[in-house]
């Protein structure tokens, strides 16, 4: 029945190829489906791994013997395989390159075999908008589709998978899960790669070509860098526009702060007001216009950048325009104090006298669904030198020692025995380190608890023992040894 199916299909198919130029044709040598079994981290017991399942996408061929997919497909993947289009057997793959910020990923196959009959996809440029596109993908199983829609728009829009913006493409189609990491086509060439549909399946998002070629560039030399970021904090004010006797038709937006350690420290100011970005104006809405008729986020040339090159800014102080030009050191996460979505990767934890302590980030937020009150009341919205990570208690293991401290959940911790905590690592070894009878945690408030130092220490290994946890610490965190309590 399978057989039969298949070749009913690939008789459409060729019939198809006939009446588009041999396009489908094209579309249907490239077209891979991908299996991975992957298991995801708890985040609120960061010592545990949650069951396995299995994740379906589809993929295709690009230049260089490789496969182009979503992230979200292979993220937390304990094994991957890919089946070409029309053909029954499964090949082992291996991720070569997973951009979870850009939700994409690039897949190898060892097989030789598996590439004799591929043909790979070119990447190619956006054209006017609205445009006709031709989506392809596994949305009902084993046999592929090719359905049409109409990419609207390319804005700036978060990426569901990281949490990210980034540059997005709108296209209205009926579109399900089994398109993810398909190719969006237009005139033969990729313009974009399926990332996500709406509830209702009637819009979809999709990877624009110019942040897919980003990635295909940035990993040449064998690794992903990521995408670099000015490090300022902007805001748009009129009345700031005038104190700085700045002419509102200039345009520009206000530099509000600069990061420390930031690419832009020193040669930015706050007060600037920035009139262009790598040659493109900045708007007083905090746009430019990247595209005939299209505008977007002035972050846009930033990120289409790679990490190490130089950026040219433009810039209003002190009643004069000013030339700056600076070398992209660092990533857009670098300046999250509260990392997003993380992948391919085991959450660090520790568990002291029943409370298990984590640096928070948005799988913490994500899991604890309903935020705890109180929670981000008072921490600042970006990192700086002195605290750079967020540290909080996850929740508390019920023990004789640790159900006083049921109330604890959500509690943000700044000191440690009076010394200020920069990120979980220093607070790991503030507690490991002491030496004195009781440990005393602070949280911005000045609100304390008090540890007996020797009491914790004795019940550690009960409290593992009872909840069936090996160590009490991440293998991140393993170097470190607690000082003895005598």
């Amino acid at each position: 029945m399978l057989l039969l199916t298949a070749q009913v299909l690939a008789a459409g198919i060729a019939y198809a190829a006939e009446q588009d130029g041999g396009v489908t044709a094209k579309i249907l040598k490239s077209l891979v489906k991908v299996y991975a079994v992957s298991s995801d981290p708890s985040y609120l017991a960061p010592w545990a791994m949650l069951p396995e399942n299995q994740v379906v996408g589809t993929g295709f061929v690009i230049r260089g013997q490789r496969i182009l997919t979503s992230a979200h497909v292979v993220a937390n993947q304990k094994s991957v395989s890919v089946r070409k289009a029309l053909d029954s057997e499964q090949y082992p793959a291996r991720v070569i390159v997973a951009a979870h910020d850009a939700d994409l990923a690039v897949l190898a196959v060892d097989d030789e075999d598996f590439f004799g009959d591929r043909a790979a996809l070119e990447i190619g440029e956006v054209p006017e908008l609205p445009l006709n596109v031709e989506i392809a993908g596994f949305p009902d199983g084993e046999i592929p589709l090719i359905t049409r829609g109409i990419l609207s728009g390319l804005d700036y829009r978060k990426y569901c998978h990281s949490s990210t913006y980034l540059l997005a493409g709108e296209i209205r189609a009926g579109i399900t899960t089994g398109f993810s990491g398909g190719p969006v086509m237009s005139g033969g060439t990729v313009v974009g790669v399926m990332m996500q549909a709406s509830r209702n399946g009637t819009v979809a998002n999709m990877v624009p070509s110019p942040v897919i070629e980003h990635i295909l560039v940035d990993m040449r030399d064998g690794q992903y860098d990521g995408f670099p970021d000015l490090g300022v904090v902007t805001y748009k004010p009129d009345h700031a526009r005038e104190e700085a006797g700045h002419e509102g038709s200039m345009g520009g937006i206000v530099v509000q702060h600069v990061i420390t350690g930031s690419s832009a420290e020193g040669k930015v100011k706050e007060q600037d007001i920035l009139l262009s970005i790598s040659g493109y104006p900045v708007g007083s809405d905090g746009n430019i216009t990247f595209r005939s008729g299209m505008r977007t986020d002035y972050r846009y040339p930033v990120e289409m950048k790679q990490m190490g090159d130089t950026i040219s800014v433009q810039v209003f102080r002190d009643g004069a325009v000013r030339d700056v030009s600076f070398p992209l050191n660092k990533r857009k996460e670098d300046f999250l104090l509260i990392p997003n979505e993380a992948y391919d990767s085991r959450p660090s934890y520790f568990i002291f006298g029943g409370i298990v302590f984590s640096p928070l980030t948005r799988d913490v937020l994500n899991a604890w669904g309903e935020v705890p009150a109180g929670l981000g009341d008072d921490f600042p919205a970006w990192p700086a030198a002195e605290r750079r990570q967020i540290v909080v208690a996850l929740d508390v293991l019920p023990d004789k020692t640790g159900t006083q401290h049921a109330d604890v959940r959500g509690w943000m911790i700044s000191e440690v025995n009076g010394r200020p905590i920069g990120d979980f690592q220093e607070f790991f070894e503030a507690i490991t380190g002491s030496s004195g009878r009781t440990i005393i945690l602070q949280d911005q408030k000045g609100r304390q608890l008090l540890l007996d130092r020797a009491q914790a220490m004795d019940s550690n290994a009960r409290i593992l023992a009872a909840y069936g946890i090996k160590e009490d610490r991440s293998p991140d965190l393993m170097h470190g040894t607690i000082a003895s309590s005598r």
